[in-house]
């Protein structure tokens, strides 16, 4: 028990270690100085899709899918309030 849990962390931390080269590698290069932006270079960065549109479609699709689910959920109620007429009236038939 003791040795399978050994090679265990063993073979994790391994697989970690073999990931750092790659974690350091991927990082942003650093920038040492600062510098600030002009009016027309903070312009030009802004986002051209108003936040409160993304936020109203994301809202409205949410809500469909309620809709929808809700109506799916009305639906298979329905079916299955009919079936248990259908075997209520099989019971009386049958006088059970």
């Amino acid at each position: 028990m003791t040795r399978s849990w050994i090679r265990r962390w063993a073979t994790r931390a391994l697989l970690l270690l073999a990931l750092v080269p790659a974690v350091v590698q991927a990082q942003p290069a650093q920038v040492d100085e600062f510098r600030t932006l002009s009016p027309d270079e903070i312009a030009a960065g802004q986002e051209q899709i108003p936040a409160a549109r993304l936020v109203f479609a994301a809202y409205g699709i949410v809500w469909l899918t309620f809709a929808i689910y809700l109506f799916s959920l009305w639906r298979r109620v329905s079916q299955v309030e009919a079936e248990l007429r259908t075997v209520a009236t099989t019971l009386e038939k049958t006088g059970r």
